[in-house]
């Protein structure tokens, strides 16, 4: 099964986590297709000499291709973007701050190649997962009205779960490490639990209600759906369809 990487970061994150991640994952799988979404920060000038000193790393390698935001968007939109500008349909979608020891894709393509499911998330975290984008599309993607970073997943998993009637699966997969970095993205944002946004906070509050009697959600607690979900990018699903017919 072919796949492409995808990869969100911004510039707290460059030389000590990303830059690292980067070049591991190149020694593993020197021509595999790596998608990076580059995520500017909230009310603040992107920091020009992080943009060219990511675009200058990234173009010596092969194969890997940059998104670039002047501006801070959601994680919701940039796992969209990652997803929609691969080349595959597969990807695997890693935080920046995750390290990837050898063996890592060795194992994990045994647990593809050995599997009729092609999402997964890795050791029950989403920093580290495996998607399908016609799944995701099926889904109306990740909720891009979840404007800062946290909720997406759960929101996901709900999702997922309420159409399919089972939890998102998760596989144990050895090798990769998530150092839960502590530097926010989160910029001049209004935050709760240090690394999430407010503001998703309440809209995820808005779109779901708890209930008394549910079954557990993936990562979440029982609720119900008040508020639907419009498909975020209603035109790929016809781009798949008809990009040979041009």
């Amino acid at each position: 099964m072919k796949y492409s990487v995808g990869i969100v970061t911004y510039v707290k994150r460059f030389e000590k986590f990303f830059k690292p991640l980067i070049l591991e994952i190149k020694k593993q799988r020197p021509e595999i297709e790596i998608i990076v979404c580059v995520n500017g920060e909230h009310k603040e000038k992107f920091n020009e000499n992080y943009r060219q000193d990511i675009l200058n790393f990234l173009s010596e390698l092969d194969n890997s291709f940059v998104c670039m935001h002047p501006q801070f968007r959601s994680l919701s939109k940039l796992w969209n973007t990652c997803l929609i500008n691969a080349t595959n349909d597969n990807m695997l979608l890693l935080n920046d701050d995750v390290r990837l020891d050898t063996g890592f894709f060795d194992e994990l393509e045994t647990h593809i190649n050995n599997s009729s499911c092609d999402y997964f998330k890795i050791n029950d975290s989403w920093s580290h997962t495996f998607l399908n984008r016609k799944l995701v599309g099926e889904l109306h993607w990740f909720d891009e009205r979840l404007l800062g970073v946290g909720g997406e997943d759960n929101d996901f998993e709900w999702r997922f779960f309420n159409k399919f009637k089972y939890a998102f699966p998760s596989k144990k997969i050895k090798n990769i490490f998530n150092f839960e970095s502590k530097e926010s993205v989160l910029t001049n944002q209004r935050k709760t639990h240090a690394n999430y946004s407010q503001f998703n906070t309440e809209f995820i509050n808005l779109k779901y209600r708890p209930k008394k009697n549910g079954q557990m959600h993936g990562l979440w607690f029982s609720a119900e759906q008040v508020m639907d979900t419009p498909n975020m990018n209603p035109c790929e699903s016809f781009f798949w369809a008809n990009k040979e017919n041009k």
